[in-house]
């Protein structure tokens, strides 16, 4: 005997059937934007001076700004063929594109970095790249710091011999004074010179023009005669600017007197006398002329009996050469006495 099975009963059975193999859609999975950030962005051909990063905005696992990069490399760089190390991102569940290790043009443009998940590409972070070379530096002022002579260039000097004074030219050439120990060879010296510029030049050329000098100082120095009438100027150059140094040599204390102290008989009341004081000797270096001879401790006090005078020859008296001091004591209006 058999038996139907109510029609209710089997669609009941047939709805279950449909509903239990039905599965639930699956989520996307998550991805973490955060941890795609470009930390870096180094370069195989050269060094970086500066990075400067800023990271993408994120709202709500998504990108809203792309971020930037600005690279400063040195000058000179080649910025046609640049290549982003590949160490610069090593997150595998993300791609980058273009890809890093690969060379890039970044010459006056910007380069786009796209890094996207792997497993929802659509999440993505973005990079502007832009690498620049740095600004030439400024030029450095012109102008001499030191002036010497070392010992280990000048072994018969007893010890290193610094400038006494290096004054700065106003719209002028300035002066270098050097004072070397007596019986020093003028005509043989090295200098070491110090200066703050982008180049040392030097002139022994007394007719030409100190600030056209062309020919560069060596670093370890050039043998020169300072014995005058030579002359040696060092020119610094800095960009435009051109300072010119005339460097003297002498000794400290070239005049020697025969005679510091000189008597002579007594003057007569009215009378003129014209004597010969004393003789000197120019131990320095350049020419010395007398441009007046001081008379003090005058006794009586303000009385001007005795006046003195040089005897030089024309263009001063020259090294190793002597000259004359004179005096001339006037007594017309004074009584005879000691003055």
């Amino acid at each position: 005997m058999q038996h139907a099975m109510p029609k209710w009963i089997a669609v009941c059975f047939l709805f279950g059937l449909l509903t239990a193999c039905k599965k639930d859609p699956v989520a996307p999975p998550t991805v973490d934007l955060s941890v795609a950030l470009l930390e870096n962005f180094q370069l195989e051909e050269t060094d970086i001076i500066s990075i400067d990063i800023t990271h993408p905005v994120l709202s709500n696992g998504v990108e809203t700004v792309s971020g930037n990069i600005d690279v400063t490399v040195h000058r000179g760089i080649a910025l046609t063929s640049l290549t982003p190390k590949a160490s610069n991102f090593a997150n595998n569940d993300f791609t980058i594109s273009p890809a890093l290790g690969q060379s890039q043009n970044f010459a006056n443009r910007i380069v786009l970095y796209s890094i996207a998940s792997k497993t929802d590409p659509s999440k993505r972070v973005r990079y502007t790249v832009t690498i620049t070379e740095a600004s030439p530096e400024p030029d450095p002022e012109a102008a001499l710091t030191s002036f010497r002579f070392e010992k280990t260039k000048n072994p018969f000097l007893p010890a290193d011999v610094e400038a006494a004074r290096i004054i700065e030219g106003v719209g002028t050439i300035g002066k270098v004074f050097v004072f070397v120990p007596e019986g020093t060879p003028f005509s043989d010296l090295t200098p070491t010179i110090g200066f703050s510029g982008t180049g040392l030049f030097y002139m022994l050329d007394a007719a030409g023009i100190p600030q056209q000098a062309t020919k560069v100082y060596p670093t370890g120095g050039l043998s020169v005669d300072f014995a005058y009438p030579k002359v040696f100027y060092a020119v610094v150059k800095s960009g435009t600017t051109v300072k010119t140094y005339n460097v003297i040599v002498d000794v400290k204390a070239p005049i020697q007197f025969d005679n510091t102290a000189v008597t002579t008989a007594d003057a007569q009341v009215g009378a003129v006398r014209f004597i010969q004081a004393t003789t000197f000797q120019n131990r320095g270096n350049h020419p010395i002329s007398i441009a007046s001879v001081g008379h003090i401790d005058h006794l009586p006090a303000g009385i001007q009996v005795v006046r003195g005078s040089g005897g030089v020859p024309n263009g001063g008296v020259l090294a190793n050469n002597r000259g004359d001091v004179f005096a001339t004591i006037s007594a017309q209006t004074f009584p005879a006495g000691t003055y």
